[in-house]
């Protein structure tokens, strides 16, 4: 009898992040800071995503969702510099950056402390 095991979009996002020559191993402790940055359905969204630039429509087709929302999807991980996006010639492409990168933007640094604070409840 096969056994299939369901992973979760954050093991997913794991997998997908250590295609960077700087990987991230495993770890309880990556996955609380993935989980301060993405929910579950982001993670496992952006675990689909090509290691090289791509622009809406292949997102769109790799999470086979349609354009309106592909761009939503895009567009708020874009504001919270999970993926960069880069404007020109009247389009934008968008790339994932590596982990360590991420985590340097004063936008995780502030979601850190928020999430630091509601956990331990400091005021």
């Amino acid at each position: 009898m096969s056994h299939t095991s369901l992973k979760s979009g954050y093991t997913e996002l794991v997998d997908r992040l250590n295609y960077f020559p700087q990987g991230a191993p495993p770890s309880e402790t990556l996955n609380e800071i993935l989980k301060i940055l993405f929910s579950e359905r982001e993670a496992a969204l952006v675990s689909l995503l090509p290691i090289r630039p791509f622009d809406i429509k292949k997102a769109s087709r790799v999470w086979k969702m349609d354009l309106l929302e592909t761009q939503k999807v895009l567009d708020e991980l874009a504001s919270r510099a999970i993926l960069v996006d880069i404007q020109a010639n009247g389009s934008t492409t968008y790339v994932l950056p590596p982990l360590k990168q991420a985590m340097a933007t004063e936008q995780f640094k502030s979601r850190y402390i928020e999430t630091l604070i509601t956990k331990f409840g400091y005021s």
